[in-house]
């Protein structure tokens, strides 16, 4: 897993295109507050044998969300394709501008509970 916060110029619709054919996944940098978050769902989506999700991106969006279904996980993707933040879970591709992460090291404790729990 490779993540960066990124400035893009592409329209939002050519973005979600690029994504969904590459396995990134593009998040609202609102939504996200620490590296430590993304490890987790990241451990849990690749553990877990009943997956949710078809895809493991979008497995890995379920557990960030601590969501059970795509539509409510999916209220984490960004809004604007100005700012985001590009979780790769294959090659790089250059999407926009890189700028500093601006991530924490390490959760908030409710932020790892809403992540590990999300499936019980």
């Amino acid at each position: 897993m490779l993540i960066k916060r990124i400035s893009s110029k592409m329209k939002k619709q050519e973005l979600e295109r690029i994504s969904a054919e590459n396995n990134i996944i593009l998040l609202d940098p609102k939504k996200v507050k620490s590296i430590e978050e993304l490890k987790l769902a990241e451990h849990l989506a690749k553990g877990q044998s009943k997956k949710i999700a078809n895809k493991f991106p979008l497995e890995f969006l379920l557990w960030l969300s601590g969501k059970k279904d795509i539509k409510s996980a999916m209220k984490m993707m960004f809004e604007k394709n100005s700012d985001f933040i590009a979780v790769y879970f294959s090659d790089e591709i250059k999407l926009g501008k890189v700028k500093k992460l601006k991530l924490k090291k390490k959760a908030e404790p409710s932020a790892l509970e809403r992540i590990s729990l999300s499936r019980i």
